[in-house]
């Protein structure tokens, strides 16, 4: 069963006014770093990477510095105990994910 509603995320993203809710960096550039495993290589490659390992790398790169807690608290207000755990389990998976 998936955890994120693709519709709405992709919804969120594709106005970018905030229009229709937020997104924590985190878990957009979490999303970004697991969709390189499936997306076309010649998005990759519009991206300005020439492999799919050197997308990957650079995205998981993104992802982890979202983890750094004092970087986090820049990159994402906490508004309720809900985002609070979604932050958590966010970070959490982040970091169990391995190259």
């Amino acid at each position: 069963m998936p955890i994120l509603d693709l519709h709405d995320f992709l919804n969120i993203v594709e106005k970018e006014d905030g229009s229709s809710g937020r997104v924590s960096l985190l878990l957009f550039q979490a999303v970004m770093f697991a969709g390189s495993t499936y997306v076309d290589m010649s998005y990759l490659r519009d991206a300005g990477h020439l492999v799919r390992k050197e997308a990957r790398k650079s995205l998981y790169q993104r992802a982890r510095v979202c983890v750094d807690g004092s970087t986090m608290t820049l990159l994402y207000m906490v508004n309720s105990k809900r985002d609070h755990q979604l932050l958590t389990c966010e970070r959490k998976l982040l970091i169990l994910k391995q190259i």
